[in-house]
């Protein structure tokens, strides 16, 4: 990888991550004493680490796309979650950058828990206006 390609990749995690080019030795280290030292399995050969910040789907999908532009192939390892302990590797990483961004899955979400209160309460009203066209008929036949 050259200089230029990593400066390249840096400018494209810029907001969602950062990339680091360090020695395995201290990389092992400075994880050891940390929630991801499952990740020092990883460090095997010339290692980038490639540091998530708030999205995690965003910082892979970033990563495997400026992956596929370069003419020199960089490998996919794996990588480990904040708050999992679980190493993941490359095909699980790849699929959690399939993933839509974080903003999108909470649209959906929210969007799923307003509908089905909608639903009921729309279903109460056919039940009620139906209910009330009723009374209306019984009152037009008792006159």
């Amino acid at each position: 990888m050259t200089v230029a390609d990593l400066t390249n990749l840096r400018k494209a995690l810029r907001g969602k991550g950062k990339c680091v080019v360090v020695k395995n030795t201290l990389a092992e280290r400075a994880l050891s004493e940390s929630e991801f030292k499952e990740v020092q399995q990883f460090l095997v050969g010339p290692s980038l680490l490639v540091l998530g910040q708030d999205d995690a789907s965003q910082t892979i999908k970033t990563f495997i796309e400026f992956q596929r532009k370069l003419k020199t192939k960089l490998v996919l390892k794996g990588g480990v979650l904040a708050g999992d302990k679980n190493p993941l590797n490359a095909k699980s990483l790849e699929a959690i950058g399939e993933l839509p961004p974080k903003e999108i899955i909470l649209a959906q979400i929210a969007g799923y828990l307003v509908s089905t209160p909608t639903s009921i309460v729309q279903g109460i009203n056919q039940i009620i206006g139906g209910i009330g066209e009723l009374a209306v008929k019984v009152a037009e036949k008792q006159k």
